[in-house]
């Protein structure tokens, strides 16, 4: 690839990721001939003004790592019979502290013997997550859109997975290496014998296939349901093939392997998902590792998604936590911090509204009157990996509780939508409030909608209301440690633990707000339980990783210069965690 090649997806690759405007992009584009003596992406950032001062990027700052560590990888340990293969995927991820996660625990475990390798994309997948159209290999849709130049995509993915793992002591194994050339046609061929209606609940060899399309369709739609377009179609049917090709792949590289277990991000949709079953398919345990809630953090759940495994966690891995007034001091703090989020690597609310007379002046909420607070999910975020208890969907939650307000006038019910679904980086195409104004031409007059881009503060909200309704928002927990009472209709993972109010049938949810505003705030033996799952969630479970800062700058940084940083007894945790993942314990710490 030219020099001019390159810098042109550099900078396409730049926009695509919202680092610069649509004028600043055009104005590049037609300067691009005089960028051809730039060697990398840092180059192009100090042309365009991004990272002042110059900031290595992640990729960069590995490369540097690496080559300030000949001693210690000439000086490995020999490799044990423990296989762990990790599984990025991709090399191109917004998600750049997962990233650098994936980097350090791969590593650290091949510095202790572990015999560690990387699965990767590698231009094989007809379609993923990151780009419905993956390696171009089959026919782009008239509507389909992507910011990044076509094949660009693909090209900067396998060139930021070889600059992190392709001279490194990490091999790495590339996915079309283990099918055969014919593969993608043959898929495609399976699918085109599908109705649309058939995508969901296809399986192949097994493999829940359909269910890992539906949701990568989701999120790549930005909705919580697929319209019934040729476009969302076209969408679905891609993805499957996509989901299909990585469970054939996935298969292969496993049988050929062994591997005593397999670790990856997320363990949902198309590809994660999709590698995650496969392996569960043919008894290989999975460990999922994620970035969490609070800064410089990672977690881990064996054997699935975290969206699953909180859920069914057993009772006694927290309930017995003695908690110190020093614990409680922490979390009391840190809970108190969640209001603007800075200690948090995701901040919705930066600058709440704090006023709770301010707050019912703009809604015009009447403070005498009891306030029922419904808070929302993003539709499109994960949702096919709930098993919706009360109610089919949200959106059918939703409506009904609205439904049921109207009949009780003397209760006011506030709908809080999620901020996410406009202040996330995926922008949701699916907002709760047309839906709402799509099903109710008018809304009864005690429902207030509060919509995503309002800074009034869910927590004061949350306090000055009777009870809180929720369906799959990690809100429910930060809510009961206000000793506020919470109605679980979905798959929150607060669902279970002994201070929530648990429906598992419509009938038991309508039952349940009957009971309002008679329901009474948490008992002093609930709100003892709701701290003690509280420690657990955000300071055993989050475990502090010291290695990577994730807010210092545009990239993050690397808080060393040498992997000899990551050996046996330089850091704690990491001892913790790398033992645990081959151990097969609980990832926690105390």
């Amino acid at each position: 690839m030219s020099e001019l090649q390159e810098n042109e997806m550099v900078l396409s690759r730049a926009y695509s990721l919202d680092l610069i405007s649509a004028k600043d992009y055009a104005i590049q584009t037609a300067n691009i001939a005089k960028l051809n003596a730039m060697e990398s992406t840092n180059s192009v950032a100090r042309l365009l003004g991004i990272g002042e001062p110059f900031e290595p990027s992640i990729n960069e700052q590995w490369s540097r790592i690496l080559a300030q560590s000949k001693k210690t990888i000439a000086n490995l340990p020999p490799l044990s019979s423990k296989k762990v293969l990790f599984c990025p995927v991709w090399g191109a991820t917004t998600a750049i502290a997962t990233k650098a996660i994936e980097l350090i625990l791969s590593h650290s475990l091949r510095l202790r013997g572990v015999d560690t390798k990387v699965v990767s994309c590698h231009k094989s997948l007809p379609a993923c997550l990151i780009d419905p159209m993956g390696n171009h290999s089959l026919k782009p849709h008239r509507d389909y859109q992507n910011p990044s130049n076509l094949a660009t995509t693909c090209r900067f993915c396998v060139r930021s997975m070889e600059r992190l793992y392709g001279s490194s002591m990490v091999p790495i194994l590339k996915m079309g290496d283990y099918d055969d050339k014919s593969a993608i046609a043959s898929v495609v061929k399976i699918v085109n014998q599908l109705s649309p209606t058939e995508y969901s609940n296809f399986e192949y060899d097994g493999v829940s296939v359909g269910q890992h399309a539906l949701a990568s369709s989701f999120r790549v739609t930005g909705r919580g349901t697929l319209l019934e377009s040729e476009y969302h179609h076209w969408v679905h049917k891609h993805q499957l093939i996509g989901a299909i090709c990585v469970q054939r792949a996935a298969k292969k590289i496993f049988e050929y392997h062994k591997p005593d277990s397999i670790a990856l991000t997320h363990g949902i949709y198309v590809d994660h998902g999709t590698i995650a079953e496969t392996a569960r398919s043919m008894d290989i345990p999975v460990t999922v590792f994620v970035r969490p809630y609070r800064k410089d953090t990672v977690m881990f759940s064996h054997g699935d998604t975290y969206h699953r495994a909180l859920i069914d966690e057993p009772v006694s891995i927290w309930n017995g936590i003695d908690l110190s007034a020093e614990k409680q001091e922490t979390l009391s703090n840190y809970v108190e911090s969640r209001r603007t989020g800075v200690l948090d690597s995701i901040t919705y609310h930066p600058n709440p509204i704090e006023c709770k007379r301010e707050m019912f002046d703009s809604l015009g909420i009447a403070s005498e009157k009891p306030i029922v607070t419904l808070f929302t999910n993003v539709l499109w975020d994960a949702q096919i990996y709930h098993a919706c208890n009360a109610f089919p969907n949200m959106l059918e939650w939703l409506f009904e509780t609205v439904e049921y307000f109207a009949n009780r006038p003397e209760i006011q019910l506030v709908v809080r939508v999620h901020p996410a679904e406009v202040k996330a980086r995926i922008k949701s195409q699916q907002p709760v409030m047309n839906e709402l104004t799509s099903r109710f031409t008018v809304l009864p007059k005690n429902v207030v909608v509060i919509p995503p881009d309002s800074d009034i503060s869910s927590y004061d909200l949350a306090e000055a209301s009777t009870t809180c309704l929720v369906f799959g928002t990690k809100m429910g927990l930060e809510i009961a440690l206000r000793r506020i009472p919470v109605i679980v209709a979905g798959e929150s993972f607060v669902r279970g633990k002994g201070f929530t109010y648990d429906a598992s049938t419509a009938k038991e949810y309508f039952s349940l707000l009957d009971d309002i505003p008679q329901i009474p705030r948490l008992s002093d033996s609930q709100f003892a339980l709701a701290k003690k799952y509280a420690y657990h969630f955000y300071f055993r479970r989050q475990i502090d990783f010291g290695l990577f800062e994730e807010g210092s700058g545009r990239w993050g940084r690397f808080t060393f210069t040498d992997l000899s940083k990551l050996l046996v007894g330089s850091n704690k945790n990491l001892d913790t965690i790398c033992s645990r993942l081959i151990s097969r314990e609980e990832i926690v710490v105390d």
